[in-house]
């Protein structure tokens, strides 16, 4: 199967917008999958688990763990982050999606679990941004 392809001028600052829709699949939106709460079971927090998330992290998922931890319930955009570990922004990507894999293979067996700390893309800012609540920072902190 052939398909036919345009070339079309995009304003630089603009390529990742373009990105985003063409990332979306085609047809009605499909409703995301129902999760629990990062590291929660029956809305309690499951500290060990979270522990021992950040113990078998990597140099990198660790600064990123702290860095959170230390600005607990503000808005961290990626730049901030990125910097605090010592990455580019683009290599934070390797960081995550790594942390993602782990997160929810090992610690979840498949299971399609949230993250222990929120993110979103920003587009104001035309950034992703992270928050990790007080309540997951205790825990971080106390180790």
């Amino acid at each position: 199967m052939s398909q036919e392809f345009i070339n079309l001028p995009v304003p630089v600052d603009r390529v990742q917008e373009v990105y985003e829709v063409l990332a979306r699949p085609k047809g009605p939106p499909v409703p995301a999958p129902t999760t629990r709460a990062p590291d929660q079971a029956d809305g309690v927090l499951d500290a060990a688990l979270l522990a021992r998330t950040y113990r078998e992290s990597p140099e990198a998922m660790k600064k990123v763990f702290d860095h959170l931890a230390e600005n607990s319930d503000h808005d961290i955009p990626m730049e901030d982050l990125a910097a605090a570990v010592g990455y580019h922004p683009h290599q934070m990507a390797g960081a995550l999606g790594a942390f993602g894999r782990r997160w929810k293979n090992r610690y979840h067996r498949g299971e399609d679990v949230k993250w222990p700390f929120a993110s979103w893309w920003d587009f104001d800012r035309n950034t992703m941004v992270y928050k990790m609540s007080a309540e997951c920072a205790e825990v971080i902190k106390g180790l």
